[in-house]
C-alpha cells in the first residue's frame, strides 16, 4: 500500500462506496459476497488499496453493475475520449470532495421506501440545483 493515494484510486473507491451504500450493503456484507476481509473493502473504498481488474469484475458482479460503472462513461455507454479527460478529471475532483452531507443524504434516500416519494425528492433536488445554476449566471 502506498501512502500517497492516487486521485483515480480514490475516485474508483468513492464510486464503489456509493454503489455499496445505495445497494443497502455494509462493508461486511460486500466482503462476504467477495469472500474477502471487510478491511479490504474499506481500503478499496478509500483508495488506499488498488483494485485489480479481476477484483473489479468480482465487485461488479456482486453489486450487479457493469465494470464501466466505476469509470467516467456517458449514459449511452461510450467511454469519455481523451479530449474530454480534462473535464472528467475536474468532475472527479468535485466528486472526490463531496461533503459528508452528501453521503448522509444518500444513506437517508436509500431508506425511503416509497418510489413516488423518491421520485419527488429527486425532482425537488434537480429543480433546486437548476435554480442555483441559473442564479449563478
Amino acid at each position: 500500500m502506498s501512502k500517497n493515494v492516487s486521485p483515480i484510486d480514490r475516485s474508483l473507491g468513492s464510486r464503489l462506496r456509493d454503489k455499496r451504500i445505495s445497494s443497502g450493503l455494509t462493508e461486511e456484507q460486500l466482503a462476504a459476497r467477495l469472500e474477502i476481509d471487510a478491511k479490504d473493502v474499506i481500503l478499496y473504498e478509500t483508495g488506499a488499496k488498488r483494485i485489480s481488474a479481476e477484483r473489479l469484475l468480482g465487485i461488479s458482479q456482486a453489486l450487479e453493475v457493469r465494470p464501466g460503472y466505476f469509470f467516467d462513461f456517458h449514459e449511452e455507454g461510450e467511454q469519455v475520449f481523451a479530449e474530454d479527460m480534462g473535464r472528467a478529471y475536474q468532475a472527479q475532483s468535485v466528486y472526490l470532495t463531496l461533503p459528508e452531507q452528501g453521503m448522509r443524504l444518500n444513506r437517508a434516500f436509500v431508506n425511503v421506501r416509497s418510489s413516488a416519494l423518491r421520485e419527488a425528492i429527486v425532482a425537488l433536488v434537480v429543480e433546486m440545483a437548476g435554480s442555483a445554476s441559473a442564479e449563478a449566471i
